[in-house]
């Protein structure tokens, strides 16, 4: 297969927080949306992030991967996320981006 094949814009796609302690604090499984693909800096440094030590680094970078369904940040200078919903999407982002 050439490569060039496998090269795409990236595309919005649904991710379903459904961990049973996130349903039970806010009482429905958490929809967002991200990228399918990303660059492989952008890979780097999300997987590079210690959530133990970087907070800030952390929260900067998720702006650009935590989106709503029109591609636009869910986290802006005056919205953030409950810590453990900003964890939640870490782990997903990381795994579903491993994959890919």
């Amino acid at each position: 297969m050439d490569i060039s094949k496998l090269a795409q814009k990236p595309q919005l796609v649904e991710v379903t927080l459904d961990a049973p302690d996130l349903v039970e604090r806010y009482g429905e499984a958490i929809t967002f949306y991200t990228w399918d693909r990303i660059t492989t800096d952008q890979f780097i440094k999300l997987a590079s992030i210690d959530p133990d030590q970087g907070t800030v680094e952390m929260v900067g970078i998720l702006k650009q991967f935590v989106l709503n369904k029109s591609g636009e940040p869910v986290m802006t200078e005056e919205h953030a996320l409950p810590m453990d919903v900003l964890l939640a999407t870490l782990e997903s982002i990381s795994q579903r981006l491993g994959k890919s």
